[in-house]
């Protein structure tokens, strides 16, 4: 099978790809810190954090049925997502450390579920450009 997509855009869905895999290896570790401070009932509200990649069923239709012609399906949502996702991922670098030593789980919980829900929105975008590309 002829890969028939151009370059660029097999280069940008792969970095896309990498991204997300970065930031779920980030959450998936959080626990790790957590239990090494035996916080048990911390790791419990924690998990709460992955819901928005079991939900991406619900969620994916509402971005696929709306959004901008000029811009395209796809680069409609992944633009302003890359954008924000940036935004909360520096806020989150400044916090992050003290959220984990101080066991103050419930405000972790509340950015790395907005860093997933933004990372699942991403891959619903990313896998239907790659479906569209090959």
């Amino acid at each position: 099978m002829f890969i028939t997509a151009p370059f660029t855009s097999i280069i940008v869905t792969l970095v896309l790809y990498i991204l997300q895999g970065a930031i779920l290896g980030l959450s998936t570790s959080i626990p790790l810190y957590l239990t090494k401070e035996g916080a048990w009932k911390q790791q419990g509200i924690y998990s709460l954090v992955h819901y928005p990649f079991s939900l991406k069923l619900i969620w994916a239709p509402i971005i696929d049925v709306f959004y901008i012609q000029r811009f395209g399906r796809r680069q409609t949502w992944l633009l302003p997502i890359q954008i924000i996702l940036g935004i909360v991922l520096i806020v989150l670098s400044f916090y992050i450390e003290p959220f984990i030593k101080n066991l103050r789980v419930i405000p972790l919980s509340i950015f790395v579920f907005f860093v997933l829900f933004l990372t699942a929105s991403q891959d619903i975008c990313v896998d239907g450009w790659a479906l569209t590309l090959f």
